[in-house]
């Protein structure tokens, strides 16, 4: 239980940066969404830069494991880092369950409240950074058919799971790769 008490304020963190780049990434699609160009480049720009800080901060927490456990004569596992990215992503992953279980539009005109609720949060404070590839491959407009517009929301469903997984192998990643360069600086530094 250590291990997690240790790194609880990276599990916060790391789950706050998902709602602050979910937001920035709405705000950016808000502004760029009618110029098909500047839309792509700012979108992938959003994701980019939401993988930057995802892994910054877990390649800073896979150092910071390091560094105790080489202090403390402990040993945790390098590997930690993808159940913390697993945790962090669990509400994502959850309201995606959520809405692919009980889809948010039963029929056309026919909405599941919960199902709707868990896509809505996912879509708007967990996943926004990908509403641009989200708009793009299930379009969804004003004045479009409501048959079409269900079978959009309920397909994006499926992305906010797979969303989740680029997110949790990248900050997986960087915690295993944080923890390896200090153990390899601390053992150079001893010779």
């Amino acid at each position: 239980m250590n291990l997690f008490s240790r790194n609880s304020g990276l599990l916060v963190k790391t789950f706050l940066y998902q709602v602050v780049m979910s937001l920035f990434g709405f705000m950016m699609y808000g502004a760029t969404y009618k110029i098909p160009f500047i839309l792509a480049v700012g979108q992938i720009t959003v994701v980019l830069f939401f993988f930057y800080i995802m892994s910054s901060q877990m390649y800073q927490g896979g150092g910071k494991a390091c560094e105790y456990d080489y202090a403390h004569k402990s040993s945790s596992s390098p590997a930690a880092g993808f159940l913390f990215a697993l945790i962090a992503f669990l509400p994502t992953i959850l309201l995606a369950l959520v809405s692919i279980i009980t889809p948010p539009y039963a029929a056309p005109e026919v909405t599941n409240t919960a199902g709707y609720l868990s896509y809505l949060g996912n879509h708007t404070f967990l996943q926004g950074m990908y509403v641009g590839i989200t708009q793009t491959v299930f379009p969804t407009a004003a004045g479009i058919a409501a048959d079409k517009m269900a079978d959009a929301i309920n397909s994006r469903c499926y992305l906010h799971l797979v969303g989740a997984i680029p997110g949790i192998l990248a900050c997986g990643i960087s915690y295993l790769i944080g923890y390896k360069n200090f153990l390899k600086d601390k053992k150079t530094s001893k010779k």
